[in-house]
């Protein structure tokens, strides 16, 4: 069996604020009835804590649910006890709709550390962000579709299914240094 590893193997970078990759989590989605007294058992019996409140998460040790969306938590478990707490829940929801899946090689977590970490990267209200301060794009990304533009469709075209893109053709590079991260 091959041995578990981060996504992206501990990357760090020092800079204003210091961001490191913070190693491998456990973590779960569910999705349900968050109201139901099945689901705020589960929630109780993998982690120790109530179903969160709405753009809340609820913390026990290095445990803990954060709500998603109204019929969506995900769950934050130690990586070695992800597999264990998928069953607890599965147990525990029994016969009640539900879907539990183990995201935990999906995701990175990051540390960010600095004076002025919580400042330079807390965005304020979304309601309120002014994005026009933003510096431009790159110039090497693809163009976007224009959504309102679409181009009629003929008898003849209706039925032609689209073409597939030639699997050489390679995208362009990603910016990865529009973070100004060097990773």
């Amino acid at each position: 069996m091959s041995k578990a590893v981060s996504a992206l193997g501990g990357v760090s970078h020092k800079g204003f604020v210091d961001v490191a990759e913070a190693g491998q989590r456990g973590m779960i989605t569910v999705r349900g009835d968050l109201g139901s007294a099945a689901m705020k058992k589960a929630v109780k019996a993998a982690v120790g804590t109530a179903v969160p409140a709405p753009r809340r998460i609820e913390l026990a040790g290095e445990k803990g649910a954060a709500w998603m969306s109204p019929d969506e938590l995900l769950i934050l478990v130690p990586y070695a006890e992800a597999v264990a707490t998928v069953e607890v829940l599965e147990r525990a929801l029994g016969k009640e709709h539900h879907l539990v899946a183990d995201v935990s090689d999906a995701r990175a977590v990051f540390r960010i550390k600095g004076a002025k970490a919580r400042e330079d990267f807390n965005p304020g209200p979304i309601d309120g962000v002014d994005l026009s301060d933003l510096p431009p794009l790159p110039d090497d990304l693809p163009p976007l579709p224009d959504a309102g533009a679409a181009a009629p469709v003929g008898k003849d075209q209706a039925a032609k299914p689209e073409p597939k893109p030639d699997r050489a053709e390679q995208l362009p590079p990603l910016p990865e240094r529009s973070l100004g991260l060097d990773l």
